[in-house]
């Protein structure tokens, strides 16, 4: 199927707009950025300062005994208070 005179020129027409569009942005936008290339910056560069963590070996103990095993005791008593509670009900 061969394209007609008037589909062809639809195309270009499409086309042209896009790339007029595209054009406007382009120049929206280095017109609100100032059309400076360089970068300067307004806000100062803040010195950042590693300090190192220390955790003694108790803390580490006491920590994962509460996620493994303190923790999930709780949650499983809380939970078979909530369902006595809702079976007496």
């Amino acid at each position: 199927m061969k394209e007609g005179k008037s589909q062809k020129n639809f195309k270009i027409s499409i086309r042209a707009k896009i790339l007029t569009g595209m054009i406007a942005c382009v120049l929206i936008v280095t017109n609100l950025t100032g059309g400076e290339d360089d970068n300067t910056s307004v806000i100062p560069v803040k010195d950042y300062k590693m300090s190192t963590i220390t955790i003694t070996s108790i803390s580490t103990i006491i920590g994962g005994l509460a996620a493994s095993i303190f923790i999930p005791v709780v949650l499983i008593i809380i939970g078979v208070v909530i369902w006595a509670v809702r079976r007496k009900k």
